[in-house]
């Protein structure tokens, strides 16, 4: 439900200010959650933020925005729709900043959803950097049983190192060549 829609025209006709709030009120077994999405700026330069009734995390709200419910009781598919809706919401830039500050709130690097290299599947990937040169990486299917564990070791600045084990077992050598 739009519960505030301000257009104010003073410059451009296509260019108006823009001071929005729509919310999704949820009722909860504690009451009633309210989470929404607030929209200030102008149409050619929105600046959105989540808000919510009682004030939760950035995950939280979108959670209840997106999905009805807690990210407690969400399912795999369900974090595919959240991490979808962060991105549409704010941009590439802006979801992967949602994505790690989930990261950095449980202590990892890197909490990801997204498709396995090389299969069809989902799968949620969480990482921890181990040292300057190691990398931990946890992948678990999301709708199957498919689960890596990976460390990638930096051998050079060009040459990594990696194992996994898991549903398959490998060692693999990169080699990284990049230019502009």
């Amino acid at each position: 439900m739009i519960r505030r829609g301000i257009l104010a025209f003073s410059g451009p006709i296509d260019n108006p200010g823009l001071n929005i709030l729509a919310v999704r009120p949820v009722p909860d077994i504690e009451g009633n959650v309210e989470a929404g999405v607030e929209v200030r700026g102008n149409a050619l330069a929105p600046r959105a933020r989540l808000v919510s009734t009682p004030s939760v995390s950035d995950t939280e709200k979108l959670s209840w925005l997106v999905l009805g419910h807690g990210t407690d009781s969400a399912s795999g598919n369900q974090f595919d729709a959240l991490s979808a809706a962060a991105n549409a919401l704010f941009g590439a830039a802006q979801g992967a900043s949602l994505q790690a500050r989930l990261a950095q709130s449980i202590g990892l690097d890197e909490v990801g959803i997204g498709r396995a290299q090389g299969l069809e599947s989902t799968v949620l990937t969480l990482g921890k950097r181990i040292s300057s040169r190691a990398f931990l990486t946890y992948e678990q299917g999301v709708s199957g049983a498919s689960t890596l564990v990976k460390l990638r070791y930096q051998l050079t600045p060009r040459l990594s190192l990696q194992a996994e084990t898991g549903t398959s077992t490998a060692l693999d050598l990169f080699y990284t060549w990049a230019f502009d």
